[in-house]
């Protein structure tokens, strides 16, 4: 069940950061007043919508920690990495270079020993 929740966990941070993303297409906090353009950023939709995907992460992420060593679960959180490169290539029409994608499928291979390899908990 914990698993589950990590995933949960993972694929609703994953969408944040694309919404996030796709939000701070075109802003620019480098020139002319960064308070004003950061406050007018916090105001679109997509900004919005990915800060509160954040949040619902963070809240079941609570749950997960209540039930596993932090030691076991945290790199887990490692797949955010890979579902944001699928989605961001999927739906932002990202170029994703050749040794990205290793490095995506080196990560798969890392997190897929961290779950397989957990040992007995105490």
């Amino acid at each position: 069940m914990s698993l589950i929740l990590v995933l949960i966990c993972v694929v609703l941070g994953s969408f944040g950061q694309i919404a996030l993303g796709k939000g701070m297409t075109g802003v620019s906090l480098g020139s002319g007043s960064t308070v004003a353009a950061l406050f007018s950023a916090l105001l679109r939709p997509y900004v919005a919508i990915g800060f509160t995907l954040y949040f619902a992460s963070s809240i079941l992420w609570l749950l997960v920690l209540s039930r596993e060593e932090v030691s076991y679960v945290y790199p887990l959180i490692a797949l955010t990495y890979v579902f944001v490169g699928i989605l961001s290539w999927l739906l932002l029409h990202h170029q994703i270079p050749l040794l990205r994608w290793l490095g995506i499928l080196l990560i798969c291979v890392g997190v897929g020993i961290v779950a397989f390899a957990r040992g007995p908990k105490s």
